[in-house]
């Protein structure tokens, strides 16, 4: 829901963070394919409103889940 109502607002930081949130949430579960699902979309908004520090550390943390199951 709160994805929902940041892009309603057109806020994709907000948004961004939301993914980045449930990436993180996936992992904790062992959702690995899910959880690259959201870390990934959570770069790629990373990076179209120019927050590369956060883009790299949601690749980061994606990357360290290959090899993880999934």
């Amino acid at each position: 829901e709160a994805r929902t109502l940041y892009r309603q607002v057109q806020d994709r930081l907000g948004e961004a963070n939301v993914l980045y949130g449930l990436g993180e949430l996936e992992r904790n579960l062992g959702r690995v394919d899910e959880a690259r699902r959201h870390l990934h979309q959570a770069a790629y908004l990373y990076e179209t409103i120019g927050q590369e520090s956060l883009k790299e550390l949601a690749l980061k943390v994606a990357e360290g889940l290959i090899g993880a199951g999934g």
